[in-house]
């Protein structure tokens, strides 16, 4: 659980471990804070009987801090929770469940309650939908579990993507079609339930959506050129934010937004160039 500037959102998801149905599992806090913030929280994580490590760093970054907590598991399957998300009482006993019932699998995907809604059944991802960007099912680092072995095989996380950088996302999406394009086999099961509160994009004043919006495409723009995706999935991701700038209700605040997603996919797409020698 890679955290900073935060600590009364962590404690859903630590009374979510308390509540859970086994007690087979760690948690490793990599604590970017350097205030001592986090006391409070590491306090009740004593207290409460989980099994934890934390891990402090000065790196900021979530895909830096995920990457740093990978030589300390001790189990072999991961997780990847936010600090504030939180899990059902059975989630953890579905996910070991499932990955001794289906030894062929690599990963699993679970169902972000508050997001997902369209597949209520069982399904393999697959890669050639990743590369079209037609996946279906949100795949937030929240809802991904995977076998140690796989997070060895594609050496974990790009760190170049996902927050606080300047390509503001993607991370997520980038280590998931790395994962499928080396052949492991994920399975989508939506019984294995996570929650995470729900923010629109276009909540906060202009310029701090712009600015997010804008960062946050900067990922997608990066994906586009790492992945070397078809020139239709590209044009329809440029494309696509500008034609609904002319659907109504028309509203300057989305209709900028969706004209800086567009600036930003076109700045990751060049920026990538200079990225892409650095790094995985």
């Amino acid at each position: 659980m890679p955290t900073i500037g935060r600590r009364d959102e962590i404690y859903p998801l630590l009374f979510s471990l308390e509540s859970q149905t086994t007690s087979a599992f760690e948690l490793i806090v990599v604590d970017q804070n350097q205030d001592g913030s986090l006391a409070p929280v590491i306090q009740r994580l004593s207290q409460s009987g989980i099994s934890y490590r934390h891990i402090m760093t000065k790196k900021k970054g979530l895909s830096i801090a995920r990457n740093i907590a990978f030589p300390y598991t001790r189990y072999q399957i991961i997780g990847y929770p936010d600090d504030d998300c939180c899990y059902e009482d059975s989630t953890i006993a579905k996910v070991v469940e499932y990955f001794g019932k289906y030894t062929d699998i690599d990963g699993l995907i679970g169902r972000w309650c508050e997001m997902d809604t369209k597949y209520d059944t069982e399904f393999i991802l697959d890669i050639k939908k990743w590369r079209r960007f037609n996946i279906g099912i949100t795949a937030s680092s929240i809802c991904i579990f995977t076998r140690k072995e796989l997070i060895e095989k594609v050496s974990g996380f790009d760190e170049r993507l996902g927050v606080p950088l300047w390509f503001n996302a993607g991370e997520e999406t980038d280590f998931i079609m790395r994962c499928l394009s080396s052949g492991a086999r994920i399975l989508y099961v939506p019984a294995i339930r996570i929650h995470h509160p729900v923010k629109s994009i276009l909540e906060g004043k202009l310029g701090e959506v712009l600015n997010r919006t804008r960062s946050r495409s900067r990922g997608t723009g990066a994906l586009y050129r790492k992945h070397r995706l078809s020139w239709l999935v590209v044009s329809r991701g440029l494309l696509s934010p500008l034609l609904r700038s002319f659907a109504p209700p028309y509203f300057l605040k989305q209709i900028l937004a969706n004209l800086v997603t567009v600036l930003g996919r076109i700045e990751g797409m060049i920026r990538w160039n200079s990225a892409r020698n650095m790094g995985k």
